[in-house]
């Protein structure tokens, strides 16, 4: 089901609020904003419970996928997402082509069609290269 705001981007509120050091835990943070907003600890490795991201609860990576695929036309095979965090797992379910990058949360490895490593390896380069993109 595609919302309107899905359609009309300029209708959503917010998409995310990432946080690098809030001098609370995320939680707290989410929980004072209230209960339409969800908190997903940031993938950034040792950023700690003070980071993360906000995000509307319902909404994931996934429903901007599925409009970038509505708008331009693009079939769900043809798609490919890459991720590493939790915040990750519905869009790489939903890619034609998920893929996780290697380290990641086991649940999104499990999912992902293959992984790649992490940018310092040059992962999005192999990933791209394997998949006959460049």
């Amino acid at each position: 089901m595609i919302r309107d705001h899905e359609l009309n981007p300029g209708a959503a509120r917010c998409a995310k609020v990432s946080v690098f050091d809030s001098p609370v835990t995320m939680a707290s943070l989410a929980g004072e904003i209230g209960g339409e907003i969800a908190v997903v600890a940031n993938s950034v490795a040792d950023e700690g419970r003070h980071a993360g991201e906000l995000y509307q609860r319902g909404i994931s990576k996934a429903d901007g996928l599925a409009v970038v695929m509505a708008r331009l036309g693009i079939a769900r095979e043809n798609t490919v997402a890459i991720g590493d965090g939790a915040n990750d797992l519905e869009m790489i379910a939903l890619a034609g082509v998920g893929i996780a990058i290697e380290g990641s949360l086991p649940e999104l490895v499990a999912i992902a069609d293959r992984t790649t490593p992490g940018p310092r390896a040059e992962g999005l380069v192999g990933a791209f290269t394997g998949l006959g993109l460049i």
